[in-house]
């Protein structure tokens, strides 16, 4: 693929995503039960320190830096923004897709300039840090048997691992779409067979999230997270559809209003978890504009020992665009929140 198309495609990314936000008035009412009780605590204490853990990681906030973008001309100072706040504020993060870092390791036509954009290591620190593949190119490299490819690029970017992102309605309304042939869940298997438990692997949606057989289907395999992407946020079938040759009466624009909210899944993983079914690790994304209700499901689903976080892309993206200290104080606000919420909020 020529430089300028991944430029141009990954920009327009950016530039749509404000547009592709859906209103999250499609999602369920909550069905976890939360009460504000001021009657039982003080102010939490500056010396307090509150973590989340999840794998060998510790989160001063439960929030993951969800993949947004990668290989554009504004990703570098989007990626290097975020990466310096992910590792200030013990945050992880998963990077945008890295095909282009592929790409350039293939030696085809994508400039070194470009899969050093994804170079992000001396920034975050020691955090968590993810890379990202769709499932269309792990696909072709499982059928050629050339899964060492996605690991070369690991070691090439030094993640800690793997973050595959399920994108049917994305590939199938994008005009320089890939076509799957087998189910991303037999794709899942095969990648996981050739990582043989040693590459932590993350399956993620897109911005339709997916329904309850496809979330108890990965409850079974031996996966490091599980991330929502959930309708409600950006809508990258929505985003395709904006950049085809469609039009607004198109029958397939119904397409972009498939999917589910981030509430209706947490309801569908809390009833795995109770019957003991749901295994890896749970990135609670997809809309997520008011944290309150999903910092309760955090707490919810670490009372059922499932390690949870809370996934952010746009709104971190959109003031990584302000600028450093925009993103900075509405972290700092977050953590406020989240410290608040941990002392007056109590799960029922």
């Amino acid at each position: 693929m020529k430089v300028k198309k991944i430029n141009n495609r990954k920009d327009d990314h950016i530039g749509l995503a404000k547009m592709s936000q859906l209103a999250t008035s499609h999602q369920t009412k909550s069905i976890i039960s939360t009460t504000y009780e001021p009657m039982l605590t003080g102010h939490p204490r500056r010396q307090d320190h509150l973590f989340t853990q999840m794998g060998k990681w510790n989160f001063s906030i439960p929030l993951w830096v969800s993949s947004m973008t990668g290989g554009a001309k504004q990703a570098r100072i989007i990626n290097e923004r975020l990466a310096r706040a992910a590792e200030e504020f013990q945050l992880g993060m998963g990077l945008g897709s890295c095909r282009p870092v592929l790409e350039f390791l293939d030696r085809k036509t994508v400039r070194a300039s470009m899969a050093k954009d994804f170079l992000l290591r001396k920034l975050v620190g020691d955090r968590p840090l993810f890379a990202n593949l769709g499932i269309a190119q792990v696909e072709e490299l499982v059928e050629k048997k050339q899964i060492s490819k996605i690991l070369t690029m690991l070691k090439f970017l030094e993640v800690d691992g793997l973050c595959l992102h399920i994108n049917p309605l994305q590939e199938w309304l994008q005009p320089e779409g890939d076509k799957i042939k087998a189910s991303p869940l037999e794709i899942t298997q095969r990648l996981l067979d050739s990582f043989k438990n040693e590459t932590p692997l993350i399956v993620k949606e897109v911005g339709q999230g997916m329904g309850p057989k496809s979330l108890a289907a990965l409850g079974e395999l031996p996966l490091f997270a599980v991330e929502f992407a959930a309708l409600g946020g950006t809508n990258f079938a929505k985003l395709e559809f904006s950049r085809s040759a469609l039009k607004e009466d198109s029958p397939m624009l119904e397409m972009t209003k498939w999917g589910h909210g981030a509430e209706e899944m947490c309801g569908w993983a809390k009833e795995l978890l109770v019957q003991k079914k749901f295994l890896p690790n749970i990135i609670i994304s997809g809309g997520i504009r008011e944290f309150t209700p999903y910092f309760s499901w955090v707490k919810k689903f670490q009372s059922l020992s499932c390690s949870s976080l809370v996934g952010v892309g746009f709104p971190l993206m959109e003031k990584a665009v302000q600028g450093e200290k925009y993103l900075h104080l509405y972290l700092e606000e977050l953590q406020s929140l989240y410290r608040m919420h941990h002392q007056y909020m109590i799960n029922a």
